[in-house]
């Protein structure tokens, strides 16, 4: 099942447009309930495919929502100088193909 790609697609523009006037840090916070350490920590606990398909439904909520807030946060907390390396930093790698 492609859950995982059935939410993105489905949940990435409403979620981000939601969340995009919220604090970064509030976002961030790793003790909210929908945190990818919890989707993926219920993995474990998992015995049936519905159970396997809400642990990625947690974890992929999760990822929507921190994707954003996590640039906005490390440029939040940047100092103006280094901004622009620290963001390139904490963004994902584009591999050889972008080089």
């Amino acid at each position: 099942m492609a859950v995982n790609g059935v939410l993105i697609v489905a949940l990435q523009i409403p979620v981000t447009r939601l969340i995009e006037h919220r604090d970064p840090a509030a976002a961030a916070d790793p003790s909210r309930p929908c945190s990818p350490g919890r989707g993926i920590g219920l993995t474990g606990l998992a015995g049936s495919m519905p159970a396997y398909m809400l642990t990625i439904a947690v974890w992929t909520l999760a990822e929507i929502i921190n994707s954003p807030t996590q640039m906005g946060l490390v440029t939040r907390l940047s100092p103006l100088h280094t901004r622009a390396a620290a963001t390139r930093a904490c963004s994902p790698c584009p591999g050889p193909s972008a080089t």
